[in-house]
């Protein structure tokens, strides 16, 4: 099992260095690539509790205008999702001050600056965040995530469809 994002696992798979991926899909992909839809998922922001958003139950885009950003990179699906989502409300592009190649990274500079970062929300439980993170839901219809499987077209092993198949009950339960 190997954990990391978006990116870097479409590039594992593509490559053959991972059989099977668990991640948000993306809205154009490699045509050597398979994909499965399992479900789609809501992003939410992570801050640390002394951020001035932290006093709110959600966050609009407007709110987020203006924040400093940690972020991941460029190709990363999150991260075009959420440039795509302030295009899209004719709100200037976020101000990235931090990027991470890592959610524990992202984590850790939240927690111990005043910065605003994205997860979706099956990515990490509140439970796990640091103690002073808090995770807040963005209210806007411009964000989605969908979910899914992802694998090289033609040969995958008997492991791996197996994987395949539990994932695909999990989502559905």
């Amino acid at each position: 099992f190997v954990s990391g994002f978006s990116d870097a696992l479409l590039d594992a798979v593509a490559n053959g260095d991972v059989e099977l991926a668990l991640l948000p899909l993306p809205e154009r992909m490699d045509p050597s690539l398979d994909m499965l839809h399992l479900l789609e998922d809501d992003y939410q922001i992570v801050i640390n509790d002394q951020h001035p958003l932290a006093v709110l139950q959600s966050v609009s885009m407007s709110d987020l205008a203006g924040c400093q950003w940690a972020g991941s990179s460029k190709q990363e699906f999150a991260r075009v999702q959420l440039e795509r989502a302030f295009a899209l409300e004719a709100i200037p592009l976020p101000n990235l001050v931090l990027e991470a190649n890592n959610l524990p990274a992202l984590l850790l500079a939240v927690s111990r600056m005043p910065l605003v970062s994205m997860v979706n929300s099956h990515a990490v439980s509140a439970e796990s965040l640091p103690a002073n993170v808090v995770m807040l839901p963005i209210s806007s219809e411009q964000i989605r995530c969908p979910i899914g499987m992802v694998w090289r077209r033609g040969y995958i092993s008997s492991i791996a469809l197996r994987a395949k198949a539990l994932l695909q009950a999990a989502a559905r339960a």
